[in-house]
């Protein structure tokens, strides 16, 4: 009977191994690539936002209103949107992510500015009688109220004189749909009086009485109106001196340009592709 032959010994054990780290490679140089590379079809929906809202955000000359800087302008075949950098139809885009956000921020500025000078003209009268003082800020204008011109001492109650001025500033607020933040500033002295139990309360005791204003002398929408007390937390000069504490004792009106839903959600999308473009740096090192 003939004895069966053994099977010499497999050498080919090792193809596991290596077809399991070639999966793995290749898994891993997909995912890089995934994370590396643009979609341009989410880019072309960015550009067609940009164009809706931001399009006609032209340089602002002078005596320009906010509405003549916010009017649309139409862009013809293959022309560059110079904020966006993007090319019509969405074809080319020569800015990066990073840079388009800059733009939209700078077309955003200029709108605020633009705003400022609305109000500068409604509100020409209280500015210079030194009552107001109008702040630029990087997403809105703010109408600053010194204590000396509006309420007495440790009281939030509005003096007699000063319902002129409110008329002034609610007219002015009106005809806008911008958002409204009025906050209330005090100094460092701790108030000793038996109606307000610091200076918390105070301050925004007297963010209410003027939004109460607002409201009430040129029905300025609730849905618009914000108060906050912020009592002695954000002073604008060191509480050192008399005068510097009658400087941070102040109500501010902060006038916000709305945000639109196509600004919204282009930024919000330029926000992803930046938070990529981070994750594949990081990934990168």
């Amino acid at each position: 009977m003939a004895r069966k032959k053994k099977c010499p010994p497999c050498g080919g054990g090792w193809i596991t191994t290596f077809a399991d780290m070639a999966t793995l490679l290749l898994t891993f140089f997909i995912l890089m690539l995934s994370m590396s590379v643009i979609d341009v079809q989410r880019y072309r929906e960015v550009a067609e936002s940009l164009r809706t809202s931001f399009g006609g955000l032209q340089q602002m000359a002078a005596g320009e209103s906010a509405e003549e800087v916010e009017a649309a302008v139409n862009f013809g075949p293959g022309q560059m949107d110079a904020r966006t950098g993007f090319l019509e139809g969405g074809q080319t885009m020569d800015h990066t992510p990073a840079e388009t956000v800059q733009n939209l921020k700078e077309a955003r500025r200029q709108l605020v500015m633009a705003r400022m000078g609305d109000l500068q003209e409604a509100l020409r009268d209280p500015i210079k009688r030194g009552e107001l003082e109008l702040v630029p800020k990087t997403d809105s204008v703010v109408i600053r109220i010194q204590e000396q011109a509006s309420f007495p001492s440790g009281s939030a109650t509005l003096t007699g004189g000063f319902g002129v001025v409110m008329d002034e500033i609610a007219k002015a607020l009106a005809k806008t749909d911008d958002q409204i933040i009025v906050t209330g500033h005090t100094d460092d002295i701790p108030i000793r009086s038996g109606v307000f139990r610091s200076n918390w309360d105070l301050s925004a005791a007297r963010a209410v009485t003027v939004l109460h204003e607002l409201e009430e002398r040129a029905n300025v929408s609730s849905g618009r109106l914000e108060a906050r007390g912020l009592a002695d937390t954000q002073p604008i000069a060191p509480n050192d001196t008399a005068e510097n504490r009658s400087l941070n004792r102040r109500v501010e009106i902060s006038v916000v340009p709305p945000l639109g839903e196509e600004e919204r959600s282009a930024l919000e999308l330029l926000d992803a592709f930046e938070d990529v473009t981070i994750s594949r740096d990081t990934a990168s090192q």
